[in-house]
């Protein structure tokens, strides 16, 4: 997973839903985050606002980045395969 997600320069965002994400998850976010210094990691939302903030981020980088609009659309069709 760390692969993958490191490897994907669409990526601007990783929100992680659940606050609870184990030793090994937090190691991979270590590694993650080494190899990918700007990526934006959101882990902890203190209220619902925060988890909206967090979509209304994602939605606008949605539509200043065609790549990530395509990377959603890509993921979308993976799932109706």
């Amino acid at each position: 997973m760390v692969n993958c997600l490191s490897k994907n320069s669409a990526l601007k965002t990783l929100t992680l839903v659940g606050n609870e994400i184990g030793e090994a998850g937090k190691d991979r976010l270590r590694e993650l985050r080494r190899l990918r210094p700007g990526l934006r990691v959101i882990g902890n939302f203190v209220d619902d606002l925060g988890l909206l903030q967090a979509y209304l981020d994602w939605v606008e980088e949605l539509r200043a980045d065609r790549d990530q609009m395509d990377s959603v659309r890509n993921i979308d069709a993976a799932k109706r395969v």
